[in-house]
């Protein structure tokens, strides 16, 4: 996903701004056997596809390399590939998973049961009640919404403590 991400980041510094949407990730990627496997062996391949969808143009291939350098340095991989791709991953693999018990665990001869059924497009719903809150999202929310939402609280109060006709 490198390379697709470093030309999105292309894109928008020239002031595009394609529907990130419109990129399928089952078009790149399939899980067999247990496995995640590239469908096209290329980057560049992957790109082009990218592009079509998104219906832009990919850029030369030096300021490809460079971006993707630029990427790689600030940690792109690890912070901005786009939380939507993580989740068709992790679903995806768990279902990928599901479907391979019976070569993964010798003592099952078939999948065990569905018991709720998953995607890409109902997965928040059915995962966020169910899981723990990361401790950098934690400290996340409580640098941003909750610093914000005490603010609100005090500028609210002082308004309302001064005498009518005071001015702060």
């Amino acid at each position: 996903m490198v390379s697709v991400m470093a030309q999105i980041l292309l894109w928008r510094r020239s002031g595009k701004r394609p529907c990130l949407n419109d990129i399928r990730l089952k078009d790149f990627f399939i899980f067999e056997d247990g496995n995640i496997k590239v469908r096209d062996e290329t980057a560049l391949s992957r790109l082009q596809h990218a592009a079509t969808y998104v219906g832009l143009q990919p850029s030369e291939q030096t300021e490809l390399l460079k971006a993707e350098a630029e990427f790689r340095q600030g940690q792109g991989p690890e912070k901005f590939i786009r939380g939507k791709y993580m989740l068709w991953f992790l679903v995806e693999f768990a279902l990928e998973i599901h479907r391979s018990v019976p070569s993964l665990l010798v003592r099952f001869t078939t999948s065990p049961k569905v018991r709720i059924t998953i995607g890409s497009a109902n997965a928040m719903v059915i995962l966020a009640p169910r899981v723990r809150c990361p401790s950098s999202l934690q400290r996340f929310l409580d640098r941003t919404y909750v610093e914000y939402i005490r603010e609100s609280t005090r500028s609210q109060s002082t308004i309302r403590s001064l005498p009518v006709g005071d001015t702060a």
